[in-house]
């Protein structure tokens, strides 16, 4: 998971990359913006999300680097998990939800 966070770091252009994922990252996090289904900004990042989700027991592709229904279903189904409210498909940051070993509290329902 640490290798998952600093490669989001290095996506979000945060130098150095560290191991742990603090208020520099989710700052950077948060400018994103909304990501979900047919989000397309950046493959790099929804691969790492994807991974994140496979590394957590999700199938969350078909295609990597293509955030896709197969990949909103494993997000809704991997928050459904840890417990967080899922009011829409589309996701943001959210400091408040997040825990550094928690891939998928990284990404939380708006």
């Amino acid at each position: 998971m640490y290798s998952l966070t600093m490669g989001l770091q290095h996506e979000l252009g945060i130098s150095p990359v560290v191991a742990s994922f603090g208020p520099g990252t989710m700052a950077k996090v948060k400018e994103l913006g909304v990501v979900g289904f047919g989000w397309n900004r950046n493959s790099n990042i929804v691969r790492i999300i994807q991974h994140g989700l496979f590394c957590k027991g999700y199938n969350g592709a078909n295609g990597y680097g293509e955030y896709s229904a197969v990949t909103t279903q494993a997000v809704k189904k991997c928050v459904s998990t840890w417990g967080f409210p899922m009011a829409v498909s589309a996701l943001r940051a959210d400091r408040s939800r997040h825990r550094s070993s928690d891939a998928c509290s990284t990404w939380t329902p708006t």
